[in-house]
């Protein structure tokens, strides 16, 4: 009996189709499954985040000289540029970093030795997720600031804000925009949906039956459908538009809601304690949410939504000034 027992116990710490906890239980994952598949479940695991490290500089955010500072032109018409979305961001990063924390007295600070300024992307991903976005962000999307995904008037340095989009996302109609919600890029679709399988009812029409009844068919709202119709719809979202959706109304927030241990992913809270006369970091709580994700981007397409020439025809900056008659170019007598 006793073999037998050891033998069981020892086939169920090597077996490969025992069903155990995730190997970060302990840091929150709920999910179980099969012995050979926690290897696999690693990529999508919520508890196993990975934070973005990818660092970027603005010399001009630290600057005395206001009268320099570009942020000083920007406004809310201008915030479908993503270069300009970037700099707005970098703005309310500088000015939240700014506010002294309430354990300041108690941390010393390093200064950094030149007069840049530093931000740090520190977003949390699942490790299927963090690959995509670090390419698509901070490879093609921040790359592409200098010109390429938005290309910019010749005369901006004289003042004008114009800008022209010439890459977009090789899929139909989809082109990359900026959240200030979440701080952060996403991809969405321009235009409405055109497929011709799709048939809209429109409110109030009505269909006769071969039996001769009518039955009329009402308009339906979104968040009026089943609840389990929700949830299988969502299920196809990234995660950057789940979090933008749950924002919506209090009932999509909760199918949000319910998918959010099967799409988001699980990062703790830590606090500072003192216990018998030593400092020590514990885990306060745990917190479920969606990462900033979106759909991955394999391929880039180059069109233009316009010619620049069109616009420095009318350009308010672009201002000749010929003279017809001679003029002294040195100030002398």
């Amino acid at each position: 009996m006793l073999a037998n027992y050891a033998t069981k116990t020892e086939h169920s710490l090597l077996c490969p189709n025992e069903k155990v906890p995730c190997i970060n239980a302990g840091n929150g994952c709920p999910a179980i499954m099969f012995r050979y598949k926690r290897a696999r479940h690693l990529e999508v695991c919520p508890a196993s985040v990975v934070v973005c490290t990818m660092e970027w500089s603005r010399p001009w955010m630290c600057t005395h000289d206001f009268k320099l500072n570009p942020c000083r032109t920007f406004n809310s018409s201008h915030k479908h540029q993503l270069d300009i979305a970037l700099a707005l961001q970098d703005r309310r990063m500088w000015n939240k970093w700014k506010e002294i924390p309430a354990i300041q007295s108690q941390l010393g600070i390093i200064p950094l030795m030149k007069p840049i300024c530093h931000f740090l992307c520190a977003r949390p991903f699942r490790r299927d997720e963090y690959c995509w976005h670090y390419k698509n962000v901070h490879s093609d999307i921040h790359g592409g600031l200098n010109g390429w995904l938005e290309h910019r008037c010749p005369l901006a340095g004289e003042g004008c804000m114009y800008s022209l989009r010439r890459i977009h996302p090789c899929a139909t109609e989809a082109s990359v925009i900026h959240s200030d919600i979440l701080e952060s890029f996403g991809v969405t679709l321009q235009k409405e949906c055109n497929n011709s399988n799709i048939k809209e009812i429109p409110k109030g029409e009505s269909i006769l039956q071969p039996n001769g009844g009518i039955i009329t068919h009402p308009q339906v709202e979104f968040d009026h459908l089943p609840f389990e119709v929700l949830r299988y719809i969502c299920r196809f979202i990234d995660s950057f538009s789940l979090c933008n959706l749950s924002l919506t109304s209090r009932r999509i927030r909760d199918v949000c809601h319910s998918l959010v241990k099967e799409r988001g992913i699980m990062v703790q809270k830590w606090k500072r304690s003192a216990i018998d006369g030593e400092v020590h970091w514990t885990v306060s709580s745990q917190h479920w949410l969606f990462s900033t994700a979106f759909s991955p981007v394999e391929k880039w397409r180059f069109e233009e939504e316009g010619h620049m020439s069109n616009h420095l025809k009318n350009c308010h900056h672009y201002e000749r000034n010929v003279h017809s008659k001679p003029f002294k170019v040195m100030g002398f007598n």
